[in-house]
């Protein structure tokens, strides 16, 4: 976006099927002579758009035809309509005269206002469900973005399954998509950002499915409306979820965001497993043994979360240095039971009872300490003969 910005240049000449940016002082009506606008309608190369890819495929178009058209080529190659009085983008279901539009395109090529279909409703995806993030707020505006499961045949993957944000406006916050979960360090480069994130498959699908949600900066508070949560299959649960907090969208489906001066991140997770949240708490847990008195030999059950960075977005590599040690009353080390890399989640390890030289410990209380980075855990538990 910012390589967009920095592109645009002034001009004295409104060239057909180009879509300009206009900043009048104040409210402001521009007229065209109506044999000027007839005479631009019955032009051939009217009826045509060129597109190019450049650098970034984006384009800005206008429809020169005095009344509104609905192309064909309009369900699958989204127009962008940026609303003034909300600063924020729409998605287009039609092409106004003397409206502009971001289009992009993944290779140069021209759109036709020929082949047209009666406006109304774009055509719906074949999808077994889809949830809609409406972003609202003073200075924040940006209802079109969608999440969910779409149905096609083999593995064919068409465009209305990744939609791309449109570029950044002119002070409005965006909420978009990133389809890297994580990061193993903080993102340096840009990444692409998605209007609409779609999985292919089964309407049923037991898997966790998580999409990294992002909000570009704004100065005021907004709110994010979840929609669409009856779509869901029965058995799913439906969570957003941050560092320091967890919703149950099917109890509140209503996120409140806070002021934020740089890019803040979030989740949301359909799940047919609620257990799963736990590994996007931040929280180390440490779950009581058993058998806790033991004589031979106790069970240490823990799950291990997610690291998160700064701006909210969870690391992507899933394994994380974990230490577990038994210590006595006193703080001495008995015996190290774990000093290596684990997987985030749930696991279980044994102690027999052994000091680090095999020995057998005596009875008693003993501390079971467990740490990962700056995460802590502790238990206690009780040796007899």
């Amino acid at each position: 976006a910012d390589r967009l910005l920095s592109n645009y240049v002034a001009v004295n000449t409104l060239n057909p099927g180009k879509g300009y940016w206009f900043w009048p002082e104040r409210d402001t009506i521009l007229s065209v002579v109506p044999s000027t606008v007839d005479q631009l309608a019955s032009h051939e190369a009217a009826l045509s758009i060129s597109c190019i890819k450049g650098r970034t495929g984006w384009n800005q178009i206008a429809s020169p035809l005095p009344f509104p058209v609905r192309p064909s080529w309009l369900d699958s190659i989204p127009a962008w309509e940026w609303r003034t009085d909300s600063l924020g983008y729409t998605r287009a279901t039609v092409l106004e005269p003397w409206k502009g539009y971001w289009v992009n395109v993944s290779a140069e090529q021209t759109l036709s206002l020929r082949s047209t279909v009666p406006a109304g409703k774009r055509a719906a995806r074949e999808v077994a469900w889809q949830l809609q993030l409406a972003l609202t707020g003073k200075g924040a505006w940006d209802p079109d973005n969608y999440i969910g499961v779409a149905l096609h045949e083999g593995d064919a993957v068409t465009g209305i399954d990744e939609v791309l944000e449109p570029p950044a406006g002119f002070g409005g916050s965006q909420l978009y998509f990133i389809k890297n979960a994580g990061c193993s360090q903080p993102i340096k480069t840009a990444t692409t950002r998605y209007s609409s994130l779609f999985r292919i498959g089964a309407k049923n699908r037991g898997e966790t499915m998580e999409w990294r949600v992002a909000l570009s900066a704004a100065q005021e508070k907004a709110r994010i409306q979840v929609k669409g949560i009856g779509s869901l299959p029965a058995a799913f649960y439906a969570f957003w979820i941050e560092r320091s907090r967890v919703i149950d969208l099917r109890k509140n489906a209503v996120v409140e965001v806070p002021p934020h001066e740089q890019e803040l991140s979030g989740y949301c997770v359909v799940t047919a497993n609620p257990d799963i949240v736990a590994l996007y708490t931040d929280k180390l847990i440490l779950k009581a043994a058993w058998p806790n008195p033991f004589g031979k030999s106790t069970n240490l059950t823990y799950v291990i979360p997610y690291d998160w960075l700064a701006n909210g977005a969870r690391v992507l590599d899933e394994t994380r240095r974990v230490t577990i040690a038994i210590y006595d009353i006193r703080g001495r080390t008995i015996a190290t039971l774990l000093d290596g890399a684990v997987a985030v989640g749930a696991h279980r390890t044994i102690w027999t009872g052994d000091d680090d030289n095999g020995n057998a410990v005596q009875s008693g209380v003993y501390i079971v300490r467990m740490t990962c980075n700056r995460l802590h855990a502790t238990s206690r538990i009780f040796k007899i003969q």
